[in-house]
């Protein structure tokens, strides 16, 4: 349906999605380039409706759009709701060639950022070196552009390139099929240059574990903590707050973990949470060495002390792209059902965007997901009221969705699982015609 469309505007048959990233241009640096003509969103109802130029998903008639100075109108528009400026970036346009007339980025991009899930890790590598970032840019700029054939493949990175005048590109990268997102067909040398730039991760880079012992006892009753291990840093819910640290590993069993920091939340219940929760962190900060045997991992103090003990939390071979397309109503929350005059939904639009309501609540989430990984940023906005109960479930929801790590796809069923321990199951949503 029209409001699953991505937030998109159409002119000279370029089709231009619009971008989350903060930026500020002079308004001397924008030129007038038009204005859109048709807004579709409440104005069509027919799925198989053609997008002409002019039209735009959610923007109203009348919108002025603007190009930036220096850079091609087939690679970057600006469009003016008169609150802000929304900017627009090409993602289908019939007449590319090559990537060039795609990403207008030649000559600007300071560093490259590669985030890989390879092997199921995470691995970051940021690239400065002048000579490196102009071969990659040409590479790009001169790889051929196929934007008709599907082309799935079995892994994906983020591309992040950071231009000089602040305002940032990122696209999707298949390794394995060398489609740079959207159908610009990278060479082998492209990745060949790329990978030996990765860092090899420690063993435990990618896992994710949750508590069960500390000081050879079980936790305070109805709660939960978490631990992932992420390109360097840890992470997780420790029962009322969220954490976080460096870490390193510079030996085999190894393992120093600096003093995390913390969110400062004050959680009353359950009775000796945020004292557990002290405990906890100090005994990460004292952290010498661990040992994986089998799901478990133990993490020891100086003199050999045992600390903690983690039972690993399973990873499911996940493909993210599965996602996309997909319409889902929640029928679960930690086992509990769905209230009967409640209605839970959860889209996911691109590969990058998803949206839902909760009752009342609309809400919109920018995602990244690799594997099982799952994380979003929110906003949600309130269009009406509930009953005090029906409330009640809806926000406990909109809390549980933004802490959501890791999900698993399988038949007709969706599941979310939260840091705090949560577990949201959702079924398939279908159209009348069978489609999801």
């Amino acid at each position: 349906m029209l409001q699953d469309w991505e937030n998109f505007i159409k002119f000279n048959g370029i089709t231009y999605l619009n971008q989350p990233w903060m930026f500020h241009y002079p308004e001397e640096e924008l030129e007038y380039f038009g204005e859109i003509g048709f807004r579709l969103e409440g104005n069509v109802d027919d799925p198989n409706y053609e997008v002409k130029d002019g039209d735009a998903s959610y923007l109203d008639k009348g919108t002025k759009i603007y190009f930036i100075k220096g850079y091609s109108s087939d690679f970057r528009l600006v469009a003016d709701t008169s609150e802000k400026l929304l900017l627009f970036e090409a993602d289908t346009n019939p007449n590319a060639a090559k990537g060039s007339d795609l990403l207008d980025i030649g000559g600007r991009v300071v560093t490259i950022e590669i985030s890989s899930p390879f092997d199921g890790k995470n691995r970051v590598a940021s690239i400065s070196d002048p000579g490196t970032v102009s071969t990659l840019v040409d590479i790009i700029l001169e790889a051929p552009v196929d934007q008709e054939s599907p082309k799935p493949g079995n892994s994906r990175a983020s591309i992040t390139f950071y231009l000089y005048d602040g305002v940032n590109v990122r696209r999707s990268f298949r390794p394995d099929t060398g489609e740079l997102h959207r159908g610009i067909m990278l060479p082998d040398d492209f990745w060949e240059t790329v990978e030996p730039l990765l860092p090899i991760p420690s063993e435990l880079d990618g896992t994710q574990w949750t508590l069960i012992e500390m000081d050879g006892k079980g936790l305070v009753e109805d709660t939960h903590i978490t631990l992932y291990f992420r390109d360097g840093s840890v992470q997780g819910f420790a029962g009322c707050n969220t954490y976080g640290a460096e870490y390193s590993t510079e030996e085999s069993g190894i393992l120093k973990i600096e003093m995390p920091f913390q969110t400062m939340l004050g959680c009353p219940f359950p009775e000796g949470v945020l004292e557990q929760e002290r405990e906890y962190i100090e005994k990460l900060a004292n952290t010498a060495r661990y040992s994986i045997t089998g799901s478990k991992l133990e993490i020891y103090g100086p003199g050999n002390k045992k600390l903690l003990v983690f039972e690993r939390i399973p990873e499911y071979s996940m493909e993210p792209a599965d996602l996309v397309g997909t319409r889902w109503k929640l029928v679960s929350m930690n086992g509990e059902p769905v209230l009967k005059d409640l209605t839970i939904t959860l889209s996911f639009d691109s590969d990058t965007e998803a949206s839902g309501q909760a009752g009342v609540f609309d809400y919109s989430l920018f995602y990244t997901a690799s594997g099982d990984d799952i994380g979003w940023g929110m906003s949600e906005e309130r269009t009406g009221e509930l009953s005090k109960e029906l409330e009640r479930q809806a926000l406990h929801y909109t809390d549980s969705l933004m802490w959501v790590a890791n999900y698993r796809l399988t038949s007709g069923t969706l599941e979310l699982y939260t840091s705090k321990g949560d577990t949201l199951v959702y079924e398939l949503v279908e159209d009348s015609d069978g489609a999801n």
